[in-house]
């Protein structure tokens, strides 16, 4: 089974051709030292409504997002549109944080599984917990950036202990990112956007539109930029709307095959 922490995640990964992300501390520190960050506030600006990946014009996979009348992200839903398989994400809140996800799996209209995703905060790092499978994502940050996440699963079918690692300049961008030191990503350019890319495209890595919903990002600005250790190199091209939102991706080796398109909910 696919769970919100299990395998359907290594898929949004390969649904555009690159992945990225920030600097590094120990990820096996797991010292819970007690300060907790703050759910930030959402009141005003602009929110992600939905997102499409498309291939050579065809939309493959939709993602949308509902919130509350404080504008905090309370349904997440996902639509696989090649296999008519779709995920819902509710999102509870404790105290002005998320403290807990209750993640469905469909297949058509019936109920594959279900799982409850608890949320614990230590200084400098924040951990979801599932059961079904066992499963854990830890996110290490520092202030409002993140340094790296580690990821592990108990999954029969689908078995997982992987770790992503990132790095910035002293402006805050992202030029190195790291998927157990096997892909490998350096950026040597950004536009001057501080709205980062809400999911995939362009600033694709695991789990980026979740960072958001803490007040995490891996970066100040949007790669443009990027060259891979298996010899790739591409040009990220954005388009935006009058707020710096992004509202479509492509690639500059690519225009024709995996883009993506965004449409927000501005609050002002």
């Amino acid at each position: 089974m696919k769970n919100l922490l299990s395998a359907r995640w290594l898929l949004l990964i390969m649904l555009a051709p690159f992945v990225f992300s920030c600097t590094s501390e120990s990820i096996d520190n797991d010292e819970e030292t007690g300060e907790t960050p703050e759910t930030p506030e959402t009141t005003k600006g602009s929110f992600l409504k939905n997102y499409s990946h498309l291939f050579e014009g065809e939309e493959i996979y939709r993602y949308e997002v509902e919130y509350d009348d404080d504008n905090r992200a309370i349904l997440l839903k996902e639509l696989y549109l090649d296999d008519n398989s779709s995920y819902e994400t509710s999102i509870k809140y404790a105290d002005g944080k998320i403290s807990e996800m209750i993640d469905k799996e469909y297949e058509g209209t019936e109920l594959m599984n279900e799982d409850n995703i608890l949320v614990s905060y230590s200084e400098g790092m924040i951990e979801l917990t599932g059961v079904s499978p066992v499963s854990s994502l830890k996110i290490y940050y520092e202030g409002i950036y993140i340094d790296s996440i580690r990821y592990t699963n108990q999954d029969e079918e689908y078995p997982a202990d992987w770790y992503q690692i990132y790095k910035r300049n002293e402006e805050d961008q992202m030029i190195y990112y790291a998927w157990d030191d096997d892909y490998i990503c350096t950026i040597t350019d950004h536009d001057t956007s501080e709205n980062l890319d809400a999911f995939g495209g362009g600033m694709e890595f695991d789990y980026n539109h979740f960072f958001s919903l803490f007040g995490l990002k891996v970066s100040k600005n949007n790669p443009i930029e990027v060259s891979t250790n298996y010899g790739n190199h591409f040009r990220n091209i954005y388009e935006y709307d009058e707020n710096g939102n992004i509202l479509s991706w492509n690639t500059d080796n690519d225009p024709e095959g995996d883009t993506a398109v965004y449409e927000y909910i501005t609050i002002e």
